[in-house]
């Protein structure tokens, strides 16, 4: 039997998935490597884009442009205009 949504582990806990994958992408944002950071972040967008291929996913775009954001000037505008143009049409729905 799969467990409901109130029996899964909690996506803060370490030996939960979600969490490792949060925890791993917290590392990178943080990491002091800037090269690090935009090597893993062009892997991704990369991956991203071939994301009709199995194993690869659309998912990986987004995220790999998250990690970049942390690096170049022009990707971090973008992620700051969707994040104010989100926070205004949330307000606006309440």
């Amino acid at each position: 039997m799969l467990p409901t949504m109130a029996q899964a582990t909690p996506p803060d806990q370490p030996n939960s998935p979600e969490g490792r994958f949060a925890e791993a992408f917290r590392w990178l944002r943080d990491h002091p490597s800037r090269k690090l950071r935009m090597a893993a972040g062009l892997a991704l967008v990369i991956g991203g884009i071939l994301g009709i291929l199995p194993v690869l996913g659309f998912w990986m775009l987004p995220l790999g442009l998250l990690l970049l954001s942390v690096d170049v000037p022009w990707v971090r505008r973008g992620r700051r205009r969707l994040a104010v143009w989100w926070g205004r049409r949330s307000a606006g729905d309440s």
